[in-house]
């Protein structure tokens, strides 16, 4: 996965940790000191439809953990249930959720920018489905958001939407 700038996911024992750098916490004796922060994944799916359900079943192949699940279709509601996750049935109540430090957003389309900017307000590291938003506008202002928050933004590639979109999202 692509992580911004100077942060790399690395596994340890099979999971995957997020492997941070802030130059601000450099040692007052050296100054090429530097600090270093893990975490390990805890996934929450907004959206339980054919992507969520996918990402359900495959994360936990690389070691990320699912924290939880939301849809608002009983339907899905009953799948997650059976498939023992929990779940939410409102975004907001799952991104309150402390237990869960990442979201992936695998809701409709034209939903991705508003989803973002509330989970990056909530605190946690945010990863799209494709494409990641409606417009080069809208992706502006969920990085921003994310960038304010100071959470991770993930975005999954869209070949199909040609070499503009793959410079700009190496860019982010």
């Amino acid at each position: 996965m692509y992580f911004p700038h100077r942060n790399k996911v690395h596994f340890s024992k099979g999971r995957p940790l997020v492997f941070t750098y802030n130059e601000s916490q450099k040692s007052k004796h050296q100054t090429k000191a530097r600090r270093f922060h893990f975490m390990i994944i805890k996934l929450g799916i907004i959206g339980f439809g054919g992507m969520g359900k996918w990402h359900a079943q495959n994360a936990p192949r690389a070691g990320v953990e699912i924290a939880a699940v939301c849809d608002i279709a009983e339907e899905k509601q009953k799948e997650a249930i059976e498939m023992g996750y929990r779940l939410y049935t409102n975004a907001d109540e799952l991104l309150a959720d402390p237990e869960v430090n990442t979201v992936i957003l695998t809701v409709p389309n034209y939903l991705h920018k508003e989803m973002c900017i509330k989970a990056a307000k909530a605190g946690k590291n945010v990863i799209t489905e494709k494409p990641a938003a409606m417009s080069v506008q809208e992706l502006d202002e969920m990085e921003a958001a994310c960038k304010e928050a100071g959470v991770f933004f993930h975005l999954a590639p869209e070949p199909a939407l040609g070499q503009g979109y793959a410079d700009r999202e190496k860019s982010i």
